[in-house]
């Protein structure tokens, strides 16, 4: 049985198949919606982009950690 990252990584790889955009163009597009949370972020990216819930789960947490992190580099820079 593989591991979790081994089967996100193939999720990420069947999202490029299935919808014709790579893990970064959906970053793009999901840090543009004006949603903070991620569950209206996942269900922005289900109605309007028609994602399924797996897709559109493992983007908007993406997004969201990525993000976070850039709040985060900020921050800190703010402090330098």
């Amino acid at each position: 049985m593989g591991s979790s990252e081994d089967g996100t990584q193939n999720t990420i790889r069947n999202l490029e198949k299935k919808t014709g955009k790579t893990l970064d163009q959906w970053l793009r597009i999901a840090k543009a919606i004006p949603h903070t949370e991620q569950r209206e972020i996942v269900n922005f990216l289900q109605a309007k982009c028609g994602l399924t819930p797996k897709y559109a789960n493992l983007i908007a947490l993406q997004a969201l950690e990525s993000k976070k992190g850039q709040s985060n580099a900020r921050q800190v820079k703010r402090f330098k």
